[in-house]
């Protein structure tokens, strides 16, 4: 059984914007804002990720009759009320400190008042986001659809802190540059001279890679995945034997009330369903609620990122109740067989010895978070694009 599952709560959710940059989360209210301008999005962590991302987030919202939070950007919340439970709020604060402020009156931590300027491109995105220039042109894509600004710079800081931005573009002859957006450029060809291009990529290093081959520097291929409320956005760029890269896309859409994530280059929909009326139920119950309407399936946590959102939907949303996982030790303790394969086994279902500690067949693997199961972690179907 899974049972004891532990977790950290790190400060710094991605090393986005500044290193400076902190979310101050504490209860509070937002009180005066603009009712039109505010964004919406599925979770907590998603709202602190997308606000921690975005140099012109102030602060997220979230009520406590809501499971869903608001972003307000620059400009769209004018107050704020303290509170002692109930609803939070996160400020986005530059701080010069590792560690948590010794006074412990945050958000200004003993200050009367804070300002804040800034002026370009911070090191928006994450940290891990680099745009690798190079010699080569576009070659395929959307002539109606990319975004022409005035210099290479401007292209290069525009593509950057846009989410959705994929590579910048700017032929030999000409002194603006184009940018292009997921979906409308399929094709680039590499040269040695003149037209020029830059790849948005994700890479875990301070320095170039020491592979002189860009933009994949020696992979043959690279996958890139992000979500933005019901919606993921999944591209992986490609190397060929023609000196080329091309892009391959998909969009796919959750139902409401399930989190998509991206398992590889296919977008998976998760979703936590109770047994009717509060009852328990066992494994092969939920079995078959997880094959009902859109679900098709019981599935476990394929990331560390699908684990965080399993526990912080039951133990908020759910009111602490236990789930079941897929897996079933059919024929061998401990050798468990999955219903949905896209998950890759328990890798990721953060079990800490000695679980699971049941040594016979037919032992089934759940979220321990009260003495009955009240429902299962389901996959559900996606609309794809």
């Amino acid at each position: 059984m899974l049972q004891n599952i532990s977790f950290i709560c790190l400060f710094i959710l991605s090393s986005a914007v500044t290193a400076d940059q902190k979310m101050i989360e504490m209860y509070g209210t937002a009180k005066i804002y603009n009712k039109t301008a505010y964004e919406t999005y599925g979770s907590w962590n998603e709202c602190l990720v997308k606000c921690y991302s975005n140099e012109m987030c102030m602060l997220v919202y979230q009520a406590v009759e809501r499971e869903d939070c608001w972003l307000f950007r620059f400009g769209n919340v004018t107050a704020v009320k303290k509170a002692s439970n109930g609803d939070k709020v996160a400020f986005k604060r530059t701080l010069n400190t590792t560690t948590f402020p010794s006074n412990p009156e945050p958000p200004l931590f003993g200050a009367l008042s804070d300002t804040t300027i800034f002026n370009g491109i911070f090191c928006a995105v994450t940290a891990d986001q680099k745009m690798i220039e190079m010699y080569g042109t576009a070659k395929i894509y959307n002539k109606t659809a990319y975004e022409t600004y005035g210099s290479w710079n401007e292209c290069l800081v525009k593509c950057y802190s846009n989410e959705m931005c994929m590579l910048v573009y700017q032929a030999v002859e000409r002194e603006d540059c184009w940018l292009f957006r997921f979906g409308n450029v399929t094709a680039v060809k590499k040269a040695s001279n003149g037209d020029k291009v830059a790849f948005k990529r994700t890479l875990n290093t301070t320095t170039c890679p020491s592979n002189p081959d860009p933009p994949l520097f020696g992979a043959l291929s690279d996958t890139t995945s992000w979500t933005t409320g019901q919606t993921g956005f999944i591209y992986t760029l490609t190397a060929d034997s023609n000196s080329s890269w091309t892009f391959s896309y998909t969009t796919f859409t959750c139902p409401i009330g399930s989190q998509p994530f991206a398992r590889g280059n296919n977008g998976v929909c998760m979703q936590i369903l109770r047994f009717p009326a509060s009852a328990s139920g066992n494994h092969a119950q939920a079995s078959e609620l997880c094959k009902q309407g859109n679900a098709t399936s019981l599935t476990g946590p394929a990331s560390e990122a699908e684990l965080e959102w399993i526990l912080n939907t039951v133990r908020t949303t759910q009111k602490s109740v236990s789930v079941w996982f897929d897996g079933e030790s059919l024929y061998e303790p401990k050798e468990f067989v999955m219903e949905d394969s896209s998950h890759n086994g328990v890798d990721f279902y953060g079990m800490k010895a000695p679980n699971p500690d049941d040594e016979q067949i037919h032992a089934c693997l759940y979220l321990c978070e009260s003495p009955r199961a009240s429902g299962g972690v389901c996959l559900v179907k996606p609309t794809v694009e």
